[in-house]
């Protein structure tokens, strides 16, 4: 009697589920065990059990290891639907992989960790490793009418760019000022410092005096500044000017230089008369 009900009880054990814990199935595929290099392979991983989506907790995130493969794009979803025991539940993972080198990649065996609810009792799943043979990388073939067409297209692009850079050249260069002989700055000083003065003699007259100082320096390298009255004209000689033109224009420079350290009262119409007398001399001297 006693040993019929040791036996009893061992067949109670042996046929008894195990909670939840016997109730929950994993299953995994990968669509493809050959791809080329270019090509991707979809790897997919799926538990299901029996009961709702809160009757299984999974402790950690997933973290497979890819050797050749890396992932392109994940997915997961969790869905629930009625069974005859009640209800049933399948959680899916989704990996997109792509090549990194061509040979035989490898998946890893992957551990699944989880608590069964709601006594917490864990357990572990475990993947089984998986291979994919990857082809060799396809070269580019470049035809011969590319090459024809990368050449036209360097080419018009190395003359685009010269054209470009000329217009800009052309459009950001600084135009050349014309260079003025010592008789055209002076007549250039001259219109400026008679619309400068207005009727203001003595005004005029200093202007001029910078304006005449400024010429004979240029024009015949004599610094009439410190120069004597009487002496700018004879500091004149050996020059180009003859005899009149000389005194002339020793006689603007000493009375300009008067005019400016003293006061000065002129008549009407003075300033006009003067430039054009000056202007006229200047003209000829060109």
């Amino acid at each position: 009697m006693r040993a019929l009900l040791m036996l009893v009880v061992i067949a109670l054990v042996i046929s008894w589920p195990a909670g939840n814990v016997l109730g929950i199935q994993l299953s995994q595929s990968l669509d493809q065990s050959e791809i080329g290099y270019e090509d991707s392979a979809n790897f997919i991983i799926q538990i299901e059990w029996e009961g709702g989506q809160a009757a299984y907790q999974l402790e950690r995130a997933l973290d497979p290891f890819f050797d050749r493969l890396k992932v392109k794009g994940f997915s997961s979803s969790i869905s629930s639907q009625p069974s005859a025991k009640g209800e049933k539940t399948v959680k899916t993972f989704h990996y997109v992989l792509v090549p990194t080198s061509s040979g035989a990649a490898r998946i890893d065996p992957i551990t699944i960790s989880y608590l069964a609810m709601p006594d917490s009792v864990s357990g572990e799943l475990l993947t089984e490793p998986m291979t994919i043979t990857v082809a060799e990388k396809i070269p580019e073939k470049v035809s011969d009418s590319s090459n024809m067409l990368w050449l036209f297209g360097a080419v018009g692009l190395i003359v685009l760019v010269g054209g470009g850079v000329a217009f800009w050249r052309k459009r950001s260069a600084v135009p050349e000022m014309p260079v003025l002989s010592a008789e055209q700055k002076l007549l250039a000083a001259l219109e400026d410092a008679k619309f400068s003065s207005g009727s203001d003699l003595k005004k005029f007259q200093s202007a001029l005096h910078d304006a005449l100082h400024g010429y004979i320096l240029e024009r015949f390298g004599i610094d009439s500044g410190p120069l004597p009255d009487d002496g700018i004209a004879e500091a004149l000689d050996g020059t180009s000017l003859d005899e009149e033109q000389k005194q002339r224009l020793a006689h603007w420079f000493t009375r300009a230089r008067k005019d400016k350290f003293r006061p000065v009262d002129g008549a009407p119409g003075e300033v006009v008369r003067i430039e054009n007398e000056i202007r006229t001399f200047f003209d000829k001297l060109k």
